[in-house]
């Protein structure tokens, strides 16, 4: 599991390349967005590279388990360059209007019946 609060802590070697570069475009809008260098004040990006990271919920300042705890938003993003290709499980908890944590893992890390619990509340936007 690596937190993800400011763009030094994407030069992690372990994260797929075409994944590092969409989680840094991901950061950047919304350190502009917020007018910051870090996310430490409102919030934090996960990037969960095996199936026993998803299990270590109380690391991620979470009291219960995902398999537990739907997230508010939640997206399947299909990810394709020359570097490969990757299908991303993207989900979000909103504590506040200023602080939520995202999570960003390859939808493989997951079991069934957790990407099915994760997925409750999604939506498809047309």
């Amino acid at each position: 599991m690596i937190r993800i609060r400011e763009p030094e802590d994407l030069k992690k070697d372990t994260i797929p390349f075409e994944i590092k570069e969409y989680l840094s475009k991901y950061l950047q809008t919304i350190l502009q967005n917020y007018g910051c260098n870090s996310l430490e004040r409102i919030g934090c990006i996960y990037y969960l590279e095996t199936t026993e990271d998803t299990f270590h919920y109380s690391k991620m300042g979470l009291s219960h388990s995902l398999l537990e705890t739907p997230f508010e938003y939640c997206e399947c993003i299909s990810i394709k360059s020359s570097h490969g290709e990757s299908n991303l499980l993207h989900g979000c908890y909103v504590f506040n209007n200023d602080y939520a944590i995202d999570f960003f893992g390859q939808d493989s890390i997951f079991d069934q019946q957790t990407l099915s619990t994760l997925r409750r509340n999604d939506f498809n936007v047309s």
